[in-house]
């Protein structure tokens, strides 16, 4: 198992340290690891994203093993082995460039001001989780990358829709 997914309570200020190593850089690129399944991509999850940097810094961006948490850390995104699951059912990864899939080609060279944790107060059940990351660059506009109940996602430019019995904020720090 790849130990860099694997859910703790104690590892979420590192992984906000981890994906704030972007702030003061400039985004050079920005892409996911997609799915596919016999050649078709897997619309509902877009996987790992990799930020890479004009210094030539990366930060990876990636859903934890508890399946409502994020991680980040300054190593490159993994792209799995494809493989076949019976004659002719192909599973497959290819790397996508991001910023064309959210219409935000725009965003290259312009510097990252801020990185924020998205955290979900589950009310009932008395517990946190790091359910995202909000990036945010110099001209206002901002990307930001969720964990939705096992599936990653990203947004140009808007949060999540609430949800009953979650209260969520963004954070500049965790303890």
């Amino acid at each position: 198992m790849n130990h860099r997914r694997i859910f703790s309570e104690e590892r979420k200020a590192h992984d906000l340290a981890q994906a704030q190593n972007l702030v003061g850089k400039k985004l050079a690129a920005l892409s996911n690891v997609q799915y596919y399944f016999e050649s078709e991509k897997v619309t509902d999850d877009i996987g790992d994203i990799e930020w890479q940097c004009t210094d030539g810094s990366t930060v990876a961006m990636f859903l934890l093993t508890n399946g409502e948490s994020v991680g980040a850390d300054t190593l490159p995104a993994d792209i799995p082995q494809a493989f076949e699951l019976e004659e002719g059912e192909r599973c497959s990864w290819q790397t996508v460039d991001l910023l064309s899939s959210l219409a935000a080609n725009y965003l290259v060279g312009k510097k990252i001001v801020s990185v924020q944790a998205f955290v979900d107060y589950h009310i009932n059940y008395n517990y946190q989780i790091l359910s995202g990351f909000k990036v945010l660059f110099e001209s206002g506009d901002f990307i930001f990358y969720y964990n939705c109940g096992d599936d990653g996602f990203a947004l140009l430019n808007q949060l999540p829709s609430p949800n009953e019995g979650i209260k969520s904020e963004l954070l500049e720090s965790l303890q």
